[in-house]
């Protein structure tokens, strides 16, 4: 008898439990719609997914019959990754590359064609110094109003034919003991000076291509010659460059190349760099010269010469700091 009561009771609470979880509401999802975002280079991006508000999970569908993961929405970045060669030169103005794939997109290094190993410039090429020889001109009033500049590798002074699109040199360009607090009083022209980068393919279309600064009774600027004056007061930064420009009778000017890119920076007194001018007029073929020029009318005489001096010119790199070491 025990033992059919016990039976009994395991059956009645075994239709009991089934009876109330029969009871026990579903839960109904309230979804929220996420559209579909590409993937780039820098920016990771989505499938088309739907995440309940209430209990937080994601399903691949509206009906929510397909649940996944967070992680299973997401695409991961894509490169659009180039192969290139190792390259060798016996070309002094031309640096060796180990080989490696570089985005299209972005431009960024990879060892790998998956895009697992991200390496930089200094992985790659080999990075070569050259000391800039100094040039002066002290007479505006003759027809020589350029002076070549040339690169000294050891003893030897050679000719800059730069054949490498990305690189970065580093000079003073100014006056010798110029007074510029006299210069900015005037109403005149002021004094400018220009370096003149001659790339190949500006020569071939009849364009002499310059970065410039100057100064007049406006203040101090800067421009490349495809461009119009930026004067420092309208930078950041710009009243301490106008305070090295006074106190140096110039500057410290960097000019980072990218291809057909060019970009000039600036050295204040305690040795900040900003970007004062940048320019896309120069093509993407080898420098094939370098001169420091002035213009008739322009400040520059015996007493102050217009110079260049204390240069640097380093390939292999884009980084302005490295002109600096």
């Amino acid at each position: 008898m025990k033992r059919v009561l016990a039976i009994a009771a395991a059956l009645f609470s075994a239709l009991a439990a089934g009876s109330f979880a029969g009871c026990a509401p579903q839960h109904e999802h309230t979804l929220t719609h996420v559209s579909a975002q590409q993937s780039y280079c820098q920016r990771q991006g989505n499938i088309e997914y739907w995440v309940c508000d209430e209990c937080g999970k994601y399903y691949a569908d509206e009906a929510a019959t397909q649940e996944i993961a967070l992680e299973d929405t997401v695409l991961p970045y894509h490169h659009q990754l180039e192969f290139v060669e190792a390259v060798t030169s016996d070309d002094v103005f031309s640096c060796e590359a180990v080989a490696h794939y570089v985005c299209g997109v972005c431009g960024a290094y990879f060892a790998d064609e998956e895009g697992a190993q991200p390496i930089d410039e200094a992985d790659i090429f080999t990075t070569k110094t050259f000391a800039l020889t100094e040039a002066t001109i002290t007479d505006t009033a003759s027809s020589a109003q350029t002076v070549r500049v040339f690169a000294v590798n050891g003893e030897e002074n050679l000719e800059l034919a730069v054949t490498e699109r990305k690189f970065v040199m580093r000079v003073f360009l100014g006056w010798e003991g110029l007074d510029f607090g006299e210069i900015m009083a005037s109403v005149g022209v002021g004094a400018r000076v220009n370096l003149n980068i001659d790339t190949q393919g500006n020569l071939d279309s009849g364009r002499w291509m310059s970065f410039r600064i100057g100064c007049n009774s406006q203040g101090c600027y800067a421009y490349f010659s495809d461009g119009k004056e930026i004067y420092f007061d309208t930078l950041t930064g710009g009243a301490a460059l106008t305070d090295a420009m006074v106190e140096q009778s110039g500057l410290y000017v960097t000019i980072v190349r990218n291809g057909g890119l060019m970009a000039a920076y600036a050295d204040d007194l305690a040795g900040n760099a900003v970007l004062i001018s940048s320019s896309s007029g120069f093509t993407d073929t080898a420098l094939v010269k370098c001169t420091l020029g002035v213009h008739q009318g322009y400040y520059a005489s015996e007493e102050h010469p217009a110079v260049l001096k204390e240069g640097v010119l380093v390939i292999g790199t884009t980084d302005p700091a490295a002109a600096k070491a």
